[in-house]
């Protein structure tokens, strides 16, 4: 396959253009059925190898510069392609195999009668579904993308595929008979990504509080409140977890250290000074977009919920699952520091009031 320039999208450069125009359909419009079925055990097995082609192109990823990044888009195009090709057929084969179960089952036991009913499971047919219109968007978006939309588009599609293997895979464990080896990878993979969307968050909530509003239109007060803005963007990108950053993140906090730069270098104008400043505070208000996160969603309140409904353990063990949430909200981690310094219980129960009103926001 040819590599070619990055200033086009990848439709056009694979000469895709009914892709480009209806890339968001790709599923709900697949190619013509093969006509050779495979077994269920089959497919799990071609999403198995799957999630292991997946690790080797993100290890690409963590290393690939500018130029890299279009050739590997290429590539993890050509994945999305396969794995919704192989979404598919596993949909249609689980739903083959339940609706042999329901017809044996219905000239077994013709009676009509009452039974108890109980929450459904999440069927495995229903998840390839989801899944396929996830990445169906995913692969979109990245036939699309040009510039340096490319690489947010890459990132994007790379999570996706991560949580839609594990999620199918996982959902399977009971027709495979035992976890499959790449579903147990998998499973670390975003117990991993999880502490790293943590120890962003963190992160970004030390930025926002290191930083300084002028105390008047002074020029002195304007300087020293950019002096701490520089400093706390200076401890951002030292941080060993500044690479965890999602690539739209780093390029907004990198543009606003280039403004600061050529701020210093036109001889700190006051007036420029002030709009930089409500800028960089602006950044750190869109630094908060990292809540979005579905593995920061899905932790958060399974341990809101937990820190509710038991604040008999021990306080130093509930604190530091409390700690856990350092950055989610400034009023949180105000009562929680205050928690960490005071000798009584005193503030547990406004903390309950604010995790009851954040579990229901």
């Amino acid at each position: 396959m040819q590599r070619s320039a990055p200033g086009i999208s990848l439709a056009r450069r694979l000469q895709y253009p009914a892709l480009e125009m209806n890339a968001v359909r790709i599923y709900d419009e697949p190619g013509p059925v093969e006509t050779e079925q495979r077994s269920v055990a089959e497919l799990l097995q071609t999403l198995s190898k799957a999630a292991e082609r997946l690790a080797e192109l993100d290890a690409r990823h963590a290393s690939a510069d500018d130029a890299a990044v279009y050739a590997l888009a290429e590539d993890v195009a050509a994945l999305l392609t396969d794995v919704l090709s192989t979404l598919t057929a596993l949909e249609l084969a689980v739903q083959a195999k339940v609706e042999q179960r329901l017809d044996v089952a219905a000239e077994v036991d013709t009676r009509v009668g009452l039974r108890a009913t109980s929450a459904e499971p999440v069927r495995l047919e229903d998840v390839c579904f989801v899944a396929g219109l996830e990445l169906s968007r995913a692969l979109g978006g990245l036939v699309v993308a040009s510039g340096r939309d490319s690489l947010l588009a890459l990132e994007s599609a790379i999570r996706k595929l991560y949580r839609v293997l594990h999620a199918v895979l996982h959902g399977a464990r009971s027709i495979a008979g035992a976890p499959l080896e790449s579903d147990v990878q998998l499973e670390r993979r975003l117990a991993v990504e999880l502490e790293s969307a943590l120890a962003v968050r963190r992160m970004f909530g030390r930025f926002r509080r290191s930083l300084r509003r002028a105390e008047s239109d002074e020029r002195h007060a304007v300087l020293t409140a950019l002096r701490y803005a520089a400093g706390a963007l200076a401890s951002l990108v030292a941080s060993p977890h500044y690479q965890a950053l999602r690539a739209s993140d780093r390029e907004l906090l990198r543009r606003q250290r280039d403004r600061l730069l050529e701020w210093a270098h036109a001889g700190n104008p006051t007036s420029a000074g002030l709009q930089l400043l409500d800028d960089i505070f602006t950044s750190a208000d869109l630094l908060r977009g990292v809540e979005g996160r579905q593995e920061l969603r899905d932790h958060d309140a399974k341990l809101i919920r937990e820190l509710i409904a038991d604040t008999t353990r021990d306080r130093a063990a509930w604190l530091v699952e409390l700690e856990r949430l350092s950055g989610m909200d400034e009023t949180l981690d105000a009562l929680t520091a205050q928690l960490a310094a005071a000798s009584d219980l005193g503030p547990v129960v406004a903390i309950l009031v604010r995790l009851s009103f954040l579990i229901d926001g």
